[in-house]
């Protein structure tokens, strides 16, 4: 039976979707590196050294932010017009636009897909990232009583989780051939030269001083 009109603009809506989170993938990947790198010693050290230490704490406090309101924003109810991670999913209870995304990609990878969104979706690293989304990221508001801030460890790990729904997802509607691990490598080396000044010291600080582009 053919498509109807709503349900063409429906699956080419999960595609583009699918499309959008992977290119957030990547993002995602280059957050969590960048953040991680800061830890390694012997960063933070020489960053509160050369008095350079609320500076991080503003970088860090925007990196986290930008993982929390993208995860939170992810698994959020959708507004017409949005296009989050959930409106795909919703969309995809149609059979109709599931069987044609599945002719683009791969059935297969669509109900991983589908399974890995489930999971993620009832997880309990959840609640905890979506209130510090809500009373600290994107507004600011009295915390509700009985829900603890989440830890780093459970946003990194919610994150990695939510990458392989959305590499499943990207694949599976055929809008991506490559899984997100071929991006892995050059979020790790990109994040290991931003900080690699400070791995190297004073010396290497004056040398990158001076050989900034004039006008910068």
């Amino acid at each position: 039976m053919p498509m109807t009109p709503d349900e063409q603009r429906d699956a080419d809506e999960v595609y583009e979707i699918s499309d959008k989170a992977f290119v957030d993938g990547i993002e995602l990947l280059h957050l969590i590196e960048v953040m991680q790198g800061q830890n390694k010693d012997p960063i933070n050290a020489k960053l509160s050294a050369a008095g350079a230490a609320g500076a991080a704490m503003v970088v860090r406090n925007g990196l986290l932010s930008r993982i929390v309101l993208f995860l939170a924003g992810a698994y959020a109810v959708p507004r017409p017009g949005d296009l989050h991670l959930r409106r795909a999913f919703d969309l995809l209870q149609q059979p109709a636009v599931r069987d044609e995304l599945g002719l683009r990609g791969s059935p297969t990878l669509l109900d991983d897909s589908t399974r890995l969104w489930a999971q993620c979706k009832g997880d309990h690293r959840l609640r905890p990232i979506k209130h510090f989304r809500d009373k600290f990221t994107a507004h600011v508001s009295t915390p509700n009583d009985g829900i603890s801030l989440p830890s780093y460890v459970d946003v990194f790990s919610f994150a990695e989780d939510t990458m392989k729904v959305i590499e499943a997802l990207a694949r599976g509607t055929g809008a991506r051939c490559e899984p997100l691990s071929d991006w892995q490598q050059a979020a790790e080396q990109a994040a290991g030269r931003f900080w690699s000044l400070w791995r190297g010291g004073r010396r290497a600080l004056k040398r990158a001083s001076k050989s900034r582009p004039s006008g910068i």
